[in-house]
Protein backbone atom coordinates (compact mmCIF):
# COMPACT_ATOMS: atom_id res chain seq x y z
CA UNK A 1 0.00 0.00 0.00
CA UNK A 2 1.37 3.32 -0.94
CA UNK A 3 2.84 5.63 1.83
CA UNK A 4 -0.13 8.24 2.51
CA UNK A 5 -3.11 5.99 1.29
CA UNK A 6 -6.45 6.40 3.73
CA UNK A 7 -8.48 3.70 2.53
CA UNK A 8 -12.04 4.16 0.76
CA UNK A 9 -13.74 2.90 4.23
CA UNK A 10 -11.84 5.29 6.62
CA UNK A 11 -12.54 8.14 3.86
CA UNK A 12 -16.15 7.89 3.81
CA UNK A 13 -16.62 7.79 7.73
CA UNK A 14 -14.05 11.36 7.59
CA UNK A 15 -16.28 12.64 5.03
CA UNK A 16 -19.43 12.11 6.82
CA UNK A 17 -19.78 14.44 9.10
CA UNK A 18 -18.46 15.13 11.93
CA UNK A 19 -21.17 14.31 15.27
CA UNK A 20 -18.74 14.51 18.47
CA UNK A 21 -15.55 13.20 19.72
CA UNK A 22 -11.76 14.18 19.90
CA UNK A 23 -10.26 15.76 16.44
CA UNK A 24 -7.26 13.13 15.35
CA UNK A 25 -4.30 14.91 15.93
CA UNK A 26 -3.29 16.07 12.33
CA UNK A 27 -6.52 17.40 11.45
CA UNK A 28 -8.78 20.39 12.00
CA UNK A 29 -12.83 20.24 11.64
CA UNK A 30 -14.00 22.53 9.25
CA UNK A 31 -17.39 23.11 8.51
CA UNK A 32 -18.38 19.77 10.11
CA UNK A 33 -15.61 17.56 8.76
CA UNK A 34 -12.15 16.83 8.35
CA UNK A 35 -9.22 18.97 6.47
CA UNK A 36 -6.23 18.36 7.05
CA UNK A 37 -3.65 20.51 9.46
CA UNK A 38 -0.40 21.41 7.50
CA UNK A 39 1.75 22.20 10.81
CA UNK A 40 0.27 18.96 12.63
CA UNK A 41 1.06 16.58 9.46
CA UNK A 42 4.59 17.66 9.58
CA UNK A 43 4.76 16.76 13.19
CA UNK A 44 3.24 13.13 12.53
CA UNK A 45 5.53 12.75 9.52
CA UNK A 46 8.56 13.51 11.83
CA UNK A 47 6.61 11.25 14.70
CA UNK A 48 6.06 8.50 11.73
CA UNK A 49 9.46 8.69 10.89
CA UNK A 50 11.24 8.45 14.17
CA UNK A 51 8.84 5.22 14.52
CA UNK A 52 10.08 3.87 11.68
CA UNK A 53 14.00 3.96 13.49
CA UNK A 54 12.54 2.20 16.59
CA UNK A 55 12.56 4.99 18.39
CA UNK A 56 10.14 4.40 21.76
CA UNK A 57 7.25 6.88 22.72
CA UNK A 58 9.49 8.04 25.15
CA UNK A 59 12.36 8.64 22.75
CA UNK A 60 10.04 10.29 20.06
CA UNK A 61 8.16 12.39 22.97
CA UNK A 62 11.78 13.91 24.32
CA UNK A 63 12.16 15.10 21.00
CA UNK A 64 9.65 17.08 20.02
CA UNK A 65 10.22 18.75 23.58
CA UNK A 66 13.60 19.04 22.96
CA UNK A 67 12.66 20.53 19.82
CA UNK A 68 10.31 22.83 21.41
CA UNK A 69 7.61 20.92 18.95
CA UNK A 70 4.24 22.25 21.08
CA UNK A 71 1.47 19.54 21.16
CA UNK A 72 -2.14 20.26 20.65
CA UNK A 73 -3.22 20.75 24.31
CA UNK A 74 -0.55 20.57 27.46
CA UNK A 75 2.31 21.96 27.93
CA UNK A 76 5.00 19.06 26.52
CA UNK A 77 4.43 15.89 24.56
CA UNK A 78 3.81 12.42 26.45
CA UNK A 79 4.31 9.15 25.24
CA UNK A 80 1.10 8.13 25.83
CA UNK A 81 -0.10 10.42 23.11
CA UNK A 82 2.74 9.60 20.82
CA UNK A 83 1.18 5.95 20.82
CA UNK A 84 -2.15 6.76 20.44
CA UNK A 85 -1.10 8.45 17.53
CA UNK A 86 1.20 6.00 15.93
CA UNK A 87 -1.72 3.25 16.65
CA UNK A 88 -3.69 5.28 14.42
CA UNK A 89 -1.78 5.98 11.65
CA UNK A 90 -0.83 2.24 11.44
CA UNK A 91 -4.22 1.06 12.21
CA UNK A 92 -5.82 3.04 9.24
CA UNK A 93 -2.51 2.66 6.82
CA UNK A 94 -2.26 6.83 7.15
CA UNK A 95 1.18 7.52 7.01
CA UNK A 96 1.39 11.05 6.24
CA UNK A 97 3.93 11.21 3.48
CA UNK A 98 2.97 14.50 1.64
CA UNK A 99 -0.98 14.52 2.66
CA UNK A 100 -3.16 12.28 4.87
Amino acid sequence: MRQGFVDEETMAKWKTKRKGGATPYGYVVVNGYFEKHPKEQEVVRIIMNLRSRNNSFNAIANHLNCQKIPPRRGDKWEHSTISLIVKRVEKTKDEPKGKI
